[in-house]
Formats: structure tokens, sequence, C-alpha cells
């Protein structure tokens, strides 16, 4: 079997905007979802991920793998495993706000779209999906809503952020805009209309 991998050390999945942090990133006031490698043991990962946010825990499903991967423990996934998560909380669908700020790392042979962070359902109408990827599509790599704003990596990150390196990927959305950071640098953004 190929491994398509996305090698996540922190998701952060956060509602209600606040204050600027690093470099301008902006983070929220309600952090619903914290999860860190360093709670899973090495070897398979088929169990629970405590959440330290305010959701329930997230259940494996197939066999995500905890390993180092360039000098950091994180989780590793096949291209069908996951973790999945508790429902979504009523504020970060349609216009409510969110942040999304991930350590991802991916291997040279990534593709098109490679979720990192999902909620909803595909296949619309417009907006009511949200995925934050780690993939080279210069139209929907970076971020899939089913319909506008889709956006892929732009400037030095297009079309993706350099594979085999670690990034501190984020997504935010006020309400109208939705921006993205690598590294804490702004990459892109576009209206959300």
């Amino acid at each position: 079997m190929v491994k398509r991998l996305v090698y996540l050390l922190v998701i952060g999945l956060v509602l209600g905007i606040s204050g600027p942090v690093l470099a301008g990133v902006i983070v929220a006031e309600e952090l619903l979802v914290d999860l860190r490698a360093e709670d899973l043991a090495y070897g398979d990962a088929s169990s629970i991920w405590t959440n330290h946010g305010t959701l329930d825990d997230f259940a494996a499903m197939g066999t995500p793998v905890v390993e180092d991967v360039d000098g950091r423990k994180c989780v590793t996934f096949d291209g069908s495993s996951y973790f999945e998560g508790p429902e979504t909380t009523d504020g970060i669908h349609g216009n409510g706000t969110r942040s999304i700020e991930i350590w991802a790392y991916n291997g040279s042979d990534f593709v098109a779209e490679e979720t990192m962070v999902s909620w909803s359902h595909r296949g619309g109408p417009d907006g009511t999906n949200l995925g934050f990827n780690y993939g080279n599509n210069t139209t929907w790599g970076a971020v899939g809503h089913w319909g506008p704003p889709d956006m892929g990596w732009s400037n030095e990150h297009s079309p993706a952020p350099a594979a085999n390196n670690w990034w501190y990927l984020v997504y935010t959305y006020d309400g109208t805009t939705v921006r993205l950071y690598v590294n804490g640098e702004a990459n892109t953004a576009k209206d959300a209309a």
C-alpha cells in the first residue's frame, strides 16, 4: 500500500474571534478542540484521542499510527484512517467565526486535496462543508467550502507548502473574510461572499 500521509502534531479548533497573537494570527476565545500527539502511545492509535478543548474526545477510525517524523512525535494517516470527533457546534457553521491551527508535515506524494480537519457534509449546497487541506490544487488545495470561497495556497507556498517540512498552518474566519497563514505569516485572504 502506498501511504499518502498528512502528519499532525497539534490540532486546534476554536470558536469566537479575539485579539492577535503570533504575527497577526487571530485566535479564538473558546477552544473547542485541542488534540496533542503527546497524549498517545507510540504505535497503532486504535483508541480514543483525548480532547483538551470543550468538546468530547475523538475516536480512531482505521489505524492511525503514532510515531516520530523529522524529530517530532505525531499521528500519521494512510488515506483511509482518521479520528472522528463529536458533533460540531452551531457557532462554527455558516457565518460563525472560527480558527483552526495545525502543525502538519506532508510527504512528497501528496495530491490535490488532503484534508486535515473537516466538518459537515460534501455535496452542497454551497458553504455547507469545511475542509482545511494540505493539498496542491490551486483552487481548493488549502480550503474547501463546497462553493465559494474555496482557496488554494498562494505566493511562495503555491501550489502548497513544500513537502517534507513541518508547517504551522492556520485558517481563520471572522464572519466576512477567510485568512490563511503559514508559519505565522499571512498567505492569502478571500471574502466569503
